[in-house]
């Protein structure tokens, strides 16, 4: 509950840090819900919400990495899409890496 963490030391909206501040610039609960609410776009939230929901129940998952030589593994014994998938499976997810990159890929790439 809000109105509970606003007194709290986490969150001392009442105490100290705001004791000579004029009332017009103290944060009011909107100010405090505004600013505790996730910013930018919902929709990628979501997806990588619902991805690690499925990641933790045990279902298997897939991941697409773009990039450019680094993640396509240039000057390296194993790219880190590789690795990272390695290391997923050894912790007992069921995940599939899909290393999409090109070496010398410009940024317009990826847009």
């Amino acid at each position: 509950d809000l109105a509970a963490y606003m007194g709290t030391d986490a969150l001392p909206i009442d105490r100290v840090l705001w004791q000579d501040a004029p009332d017009r610039f103290r944060p009011n609960r909107t100010d405090i819900e505004r600013a505790l609410r996730p910013a930018g776009y919902a929709g990628a939230r979501l997806r990588l919400r619902r991805f690690l929901l499925d990641l933790v129940a045990g279902k298997p998952v897939e991941v697409s990495v773009l990039g450019g030589s680094m993640p396509y593994g240039q000057l390296a014994s194993r790219p880190w899409p590789a690795l990272l998938e390695d290391h997923m499976r050894t912790l007992g997810h069921e995940m599939t890496v899909h290393n999409l990159a090109v070496p010398g890929a410009s940024s317009e790439y990826a847009a």
